[in-house]
């Protein structure tokens, strides 16, 4: 977060309530006051810290308030409303789970009219973002660790508990919208794809499509609650241990699906580049062994590599179902890399893990044939770099 002064006598009526809240929740008085605005006016969210002038722990509470033209809590249709119940419910939720040490900020209490909840304040600490730009490969190197141990607690805490999760997101929407399992896999815009670039579509490859989307939509044991976006800038560094936030495209899904973050180069961010294939490995080795204390099968070789395959066809599919399209007629920068750089890395990420592995082989051969055609008509984009602290 970075810290932005602005005017907060707007938010008198928002503070009011919190204290409120936070009173009933706490069990004892709590007067709320020096209140600073976090977020810029062009944010999605509102982020207000407020001090607690009652004189006891904590000093600050943070107040995140949903931004949006017409809040509408019972519009379950509209975007905002769906990211918000998002983020609340995976910050209570995840706060319930008791998860130690903690993988995100304490969550206390929320008014769903309002649309705001008020969460535990960590302060301004340092995102993954600072050691894979700005600092040494050591410090980068550590960092991703931590995410990766991270992640392990929460899909280990998670496994098992889906109907948990759906009663505090059911609480929000007042049973108004379903909570899906799994991932919905568009293949039909990928076999379409296929044959706009004038690659054969086979039976066998058909058969690893229906079966990759199977193992997606239907997770089995790896069925967690998952984070979605966990992109550099939404992991807080703190005492060797990272933190998760914001939880708008939180869900319950394949586990791997955000294991796979650094084998897939970090694939819904701005903060793209490439980890060392060294520390990718380490990353995964360190996921396993928290994920294996609920889900042994992650401590199977054969078992995890092929639930990590799965996860890797599903961000190769979609990086060119999502990107190709627009990709074909010019590149676009995005964050600290282009779209097709990322396009051609992710193809050759799943290749190589496919072939690891040894699984799904006609959709490898597939996407190398498409690698390549797109080589050919983009000759001068590279693959997607090191991270800046691993370079040198």
């Amino acid at each position: 977060m970075v810290e932005n002064v602005h005017d907060t006598s707007q938010y008198g009526y928002l503070i009011k309530r919190a204290k409120q809240l936070l009173s009933d929740t706490l069990g004892r008085s709590i007067q709320l006051g020096d209140t600073e605005v976090l977020s810029d006016a062009d944010r999605r969210n509102t982020l207000l810290r407020c001090r607690n002038l009652s004189g006891e722990a904590p000093a600050t509470f943070i107040i995140k308030q949903v931004v949006a033209e017409k809040w509408n809590p019972n519009d379950m249709e509209s975007w905002h409303t769906q990211r918000f119940f998002k983020d609340w419910a995976g910050a209570r939720f995840m706060s319930d789970l008791g998860i130690e040490p903690a993988c995100s900020p304490r969550y206390f209490c929320g008014d769903r009219d309002l649309g705001f909840f008020v969460m535990e304040d960590l302060g301004t600490p340092r995102t993954l973002v600072d050691p894979l730009l700005n600092e040494t490969a050591a410090d980068a190197e550590a960092a991703l660790i931590a995410f990766s141990a991270v992640l392990g607690r929460l899909h280990s805490a998670s496994a098992g508990k889906a109907e948990l999760y759906r009663k505090i997101h059911n609480e929000l929407s007042l049973n108004n919208s379903v909570v899906r399992t799994g991932e919905k896999v568009d293949l039909e815009k990928f076999v379409s794809q296929l044959a706009q670039l004038d690659v054969d579509r086979s039976a066998e490859l058909l058969v690893e499509l229906e079966q990759a989307r199977a193992a997606i939509e239907s997770p089995g044991p790896y069925l967690a609650f998952i984070h979605g976006d966990p992109c550099p800038d939404n992991i807080f560094i703190m005492d060797g241990n990272a933190i998760l936030i914001d939880f708008e495209f939180a869900r319950l899904g394949h586990a791997l699906i955000d294991a796979a973050y650094g084998r897939m180069m970090f694939p819904t961010c701005w903060c793209c580049n490439r980890p060392p294939e060294s520390t990718v490995n380490r990353m995964e080795t360190v996921y396993r062994a928290e994920l294996a204390k609920s889900v042994p099968e992650a401590a199977d070789d054969q078992k995890f590599g092929t639930a990590l395959v799965d996860a890797c066809a599903y961000w190769a599919i979609g990086a060119l179902s999502w990107h190709l399209e627009s990709s074909l007629t010019e590149d676009q920068e995005w964050g600290i890399s282009t779209v097709r750089s990322r396009i051609l890395s992710r193809l050759q990420a799943f290749a190589s893990t496919s072939e690891e592995f040894g699984r799904y082989v006609a959709l490898r051969d597939t996407l190398i044939l498409v690698h390549d055609k797109l080589k050919q008509r983009w000759p001068e984009t590279e693959a997607l770099p090191l991270y800046p602290a691993f370079r040198n």
